[in-house]
């Protein structure tokens, strides 16, 4: 069996936790809050959601530092998640309601 990766990232709803990379395109996010946010991924870029999709438009579009520590997953069913590495986050990440955390 093969071992998990397991990545500390920071998630701009659920803050600070693991990215756990499981069996084929499995992934799941443990917040250390508490909560699982599990899905299957069909895309990984590296760079904001916003410079992904700038970047499609332009290939030769350079990444900032502040780019290259995020990475943005797209899963199977369409949903565009992004985790930034955990290294001092620019500003403090916002608290979710319960009610909020439903809709992820």
């Amino acid at each position: 069996m093969e071992k998990e990766r397991r990545d500390r990232k920071v998630h701009p709803m659920l803050g600070a936790g693991t990215l756990i990379w499981g069996s084929a395109m499995s992934m799941r996010f443990e917040s250390d809050g508490g909560s699982t946010l599990r899905f299957d991924w069909a895309r990984l870029d590296v760079g904001t959601p916003d410079y992904v999709k700038r970047s499609k438009r332009k290939k030769d579009l350079k990444r900032t530092e502040e780019e290259e520590r995020w990475m943005t997953i797209e899963t199977t069913k369409g949903e565009v998640l992004a985790f930034r590495a955990e290294d001092a986050p620019p500003e403090p990440m916002p608290q979710a309601a319960p009610q909020q955390l439903a809709l992820i």
